[in-house]
């Protein structure tokens, strides 16, 4: 039976709740969920991209700063160590960069033969061999960049800008400026300030240990980053760029966006709490989840509101599909509400009336089939084989609808299989139906060979039908199952059943064509025994 949405109850009811509840809830969950991923996407690439362009121009500056320093030690008076020449040369330079806080030469044992400004407070002569830039320069000739510190001459937060002085072999030692951390905290605090207080903005460079030697924050400077965030750290010193939240050391989330910088290993990283950054997804999600609680609670009392009129009449109607489909009957207190909904004016009343002459009908089919099989008992116990077959075809025809039927067999004399009985086939297709055993595109050959149905869903999109397609459209079907007979004593056989139109056969159709192959199988093979049987005896 063919439910509708317009006799049917259930289905008003599962509709209406839908149509009220679920492409609400689903259209917010969509939008919560896209808008929210959009606006994390538009963060972190917002946040990413400032770290580019800042790591971009911290790059261009070390860049200036290494190629400065190159040239200095390129001139002979630093070559050569006359403390004269280099120190027009130091106030040359220095009073042309303003992101330099000194300019100094130390010889080859790391001693400082010279620095500019010398104010305020001296450091010639002092040995400074065992700074880590000064170990790195005896292994390079190419300029570096060295670890944030504390400068002692200058008391103040630098990274030095080295060339090292080679003669050939032969180490002289080194020319350094320092650059003033300060400078670069002065343009990352104008960055950093265009954004609100409250949003805890933060952008911070960091040095090859790991170390701030550039912040929004100038108090952070020198300060151990990898501390705080040791995954973002390792990830920047690698060389890697990227998006990552984690939990800093005062377990706050935040969203850290960090960028290498090439010439160097240094890298930028801007961070801001997770809360702050994502705040607006994180409130409409939460908006989102009061909506949808307040259509449950809407829902919930719609269904208690139906629950005495509705749904336990439903209930009851379950139980009694359950009990008509194991067989069992009702117990008295279930029928006799099942009897008094039945009375019912309404489309519960129609619904249940509906499944008492469902029942019925049940009952009748199961008396026809009980019937059937004892018809097909009482015809297969006859020896006229041909009145047999086509008494079970006429079977197939009432119980399966089929119009189109025959049953084919090995005709021993020419080897070829032919038609044994037919019902519904034009004559002109029974007299040309021959079948060769060997024949490739045969259904029939196959479900013998297999001992299985096979079946043909469409002739005319099956590719193994091709060759006889043509066929198939003169005599008027589109598809067609084909079921072995099983026989031992008589010529190998099979059932066909056709459709005009496209189908699938179900597995209780396949199994009821398959009880009635077998019974044929049987008439054939008594047909065959018994006319064995007459032979010998004649």
């Amino acid at each position: 039976m063919k439910l509708s949405i317009k006799s049917d109850l259930g289905l008003q009811i599962l509709a209406l709740y839908s149509l009220l509840i679920v492409p609400i809830v689903i259209i917010a969950l969509a939008f919560d969920y896209l808008a929210g991923q959009r606006l994390q996407e538009e963060t972190q690439a917002h946040d990413l991209a400032l770290a580019h362009a800042i790591a971009q121009e911290t790059n261009s500056a070390l860049q200036d700063s290494l190629f400065a320093v190159e040239k200095l030690a390129q001139m002979p008076s630093i070559r050569q160590m006359e403390i004269d020449g280099m120190q027009e040369v130091f106030e040359q330079f220095y009073s042309v960069r303003p992101d330099i806080n000194l300019v100094y030469r130390l010889d080859a044992n790391g001693t400082m033969l010279y620095h500019y400004p010398e104010a305020p407070r001296s450091t010639v002569g002092r040995d400074f061999s065992f700074r880590e830039y000064f170990q790195r320069a005896l292994h390079t000739k190419q300029p570096l960049v060295s670890l944030g510190r504390i400068s002692p001459t200058t008391n103040q937060p630098v990274a030095t800008a080295i060339m090292p002085i080679w003669n050939e072999n032969h180490f002289l030692g080194v020319v350094g400026t320092n650059m003033k951390l300060q400078s670069l905290s002065d343009t990352l605090e104008d960055i950093a300030a265009e954004y609100k207080p409250e949003e805890q903005f933060q952008i911070l460079i960091l040095d090859a240990s790991g170390k701030v030697i550039g912040s929004s924050n100038s108090d952070l400077l020198l300060m151990d980053f990898s501390a705080q965030s040791p995954g973002v750290t390792a990830s920047l010193l690698n060389g890697e760029s990227g998006n990552r939240i984690e939990t800093d050391s005062q377990k706050e989330k935040k969203l850290y966006s960090f960028v290498p910088i090439s010439s160097v290993t240094w890298g930028v990283v801007i961070s801001r709490p997770t809360a702050v950054a994502f705040a607006t997804p994180a409130n409409f999600h939460r908006a989102v989840v009061l909506l949808i609680g307040a259509f449950l609670g809407i829902g919930l009392f719609f269904w208690f509101a139906l629950l005495i009129r509705v749904i336990r009449p439903v209930e009851k109607l379950a139980e009694y599909s359950r009990a008509m489909g194991s067989g069992q009957p009702l117990e008295v207190r279930d029928a006799e509400q099942i009897e008094r909904f039945s009375t019912r004016p309404d489309q519960i009343g129609h619904l249940i009336r509906s499944f008492k002459r469902m029942e019925l009908a049940i009952n009748a089919r199961l008396d026809e089939l009980e019937t059937l099989l004892k018809t097909s008992a009482a015809v297969v116990s006859t020896l006229e084989s041909q009145a047999v077959l086509e008494r079970i075809l006429e079977q197939v025809e009432h119980l399966l609808g089929v119009q189109k039927s025959v049953i084919v067999a090995l005709d021993e004399k020419s080897g070829i299989f032919r038609a044994r009985a037919s019902r519904g086939m034009s004559e002109r297709y029974i007299r040309s139906l021959e079948i060769a055993p060997d024949e490739p595109s045969s259904v029939t050959m196959r479900a013998i060979r297999s001992g299985m149905p096979i079946q043909i869903q469409d002739t005319e999109t099956n590719p193994t039908f091709a060759p006889l397609r043509a066929r198939a459209k003169a005599e008027g079907y589109r598809s067609v199952a084909s079921i072995p007979l099983k026989t031992k004593h008589a010529p190998p056989s099979a059932l066909i059943v056709y459709s005009p139109e496209p189908q699938v056969f179900s597995e209780r159709q396949l199994n009821l064509l398959t009880t009635f192959a077998n019974q044929a199988a049987m008439a054939i093979e008594n047909a065959e025994l018994y006319a064995r049987s007459d032979a010998r005896l004649q």
